[in-house]
């Protein structure tokens, strides 16, 4: 879903957010398994507009 020109960030996002972020508590507590999830299943980026596999149509 597109984000108004109200709803636009600085950094360019024209749409709504994908995930959620895995938490502090996740980081802080499990750093090795946390470190395995995103370069596993998030391609090494822990981002909001970073698409699961099952995510696969455009968010526009």
């Amino acid at each position: 879903m597109p984000l108004t020109e109200y709803q636009q960030d600085n950094l360019g996002h024209t749409t709504y957010p994908v995930r959620f972020l895995y938490s502090d508590t996740d980081k802080e507590r499990n750093q090795d398994q946390y470190d395995a999830a995103v370069d596993k299943y998030l391609g090494g980026n822990d981002d909001q507009w970073v698409r699961l596999w099952w995510d696969v149509t455009p968010n526009e």
